[in-house]
């Protein structure tokens, strides 16, 4: 599938808001060399890095999306960003390169939306008749359903002047 770039004017069926070469161009930036990845590779990974992003940072943004035609999360209506109104019709560089750092992290082969399994396997299980004693081991689950998705911090920081206010970002401990 090829990237069709949404540019602020609701493209029809847009998968992507960064390009091919805004992909390179940004992590030759930051010193990752990408001269070896094939384009249609990297539109891959743009387009899961998009899904990635409309799925798990949606909810947080502030404002509407400006359409209900439009497929991705962005433009969108009454965002005010650093103390500015940012226009509808724009899609900020910020959300580029959130999606660019989630199209990495999917080449270097980070799982972005694991499925969660729930339960943990028993490993051990251990009975006894006399005095009745069952003693039941469980293996640890990576995905345990206590425990929170991984969290893309570096993601989270560009995209975090765009979240409703009080949209935390960190848990915090005490």
């Amino acid at each position: 599938m090829s990237l069709i770039i949404e540019d602020g004017t609701i493209i029809p069926s847009a998968n992507s808001m960064a390009t091919v070469a805004e992909y390179r161009a940004y992590l030759l930036a930051i010193g990752i060399d990408t001269s070896t990845d094939v384009d249609a590779t990297i539109d891959q990974y743009l387009i899961g890095a998009m899904r990635f992003i409309n799925q798990r940072y949606e909810p947080r943004l502030q404002g509407c999306r400006v359409s209900s035609i439009q497929t991705l999360c962005i433009p969108r209506n009454y965002m005010v960003v650093r103390g500015f109104v940012l226009s509808n019709d724009v899609i900020p560089e910020d959300f580029k390169s959130a999606q660019i750092l989630a199209a990495y992290k999917i080449k270097s082969g980070d799982e972005l939306s694991p499925d969660i399994i729930t339960g943990n396997a028993i490993t051990k299980q251990k009975d006894k008749l006399d005095v009745l004693e069952t003693e039941i081991e469980y293996s640890e689950n990576p995905n345990n359903p206590n425990q929170q998705l991984d969290k893309f911090t570096e993601i989270e920081e560009v995209l975090f002047p765009y979240f409703k206010p009080h949209s935390t970002m960190y848990k915090l401990y005490r």
